[in-house]
């Protein structure tokens, strides 16, 4: 019993570090397109 609770800590404390790289990686992507959008458009940077 106590190899299963310690495998599913594992599994959450590895899904919690999956989410929180993807949603950071989401954001960059979101950052990077916004920034190309203005360049091209030719609105200042804020």
């Amino acid at each position: 019993m106590k190899n299963l609770f310690k495998n599913l800590g594992h599994m959450a404390a590895t899904s919690n570090f999956v989410l929180l790289s993807g949603r950071l990686l989401i954001t960059n992507v979101i950052q990077d397109t916004v920034t190309k959008i203005k360049k091209r458009s030719g609105i200042p940077l804020v």
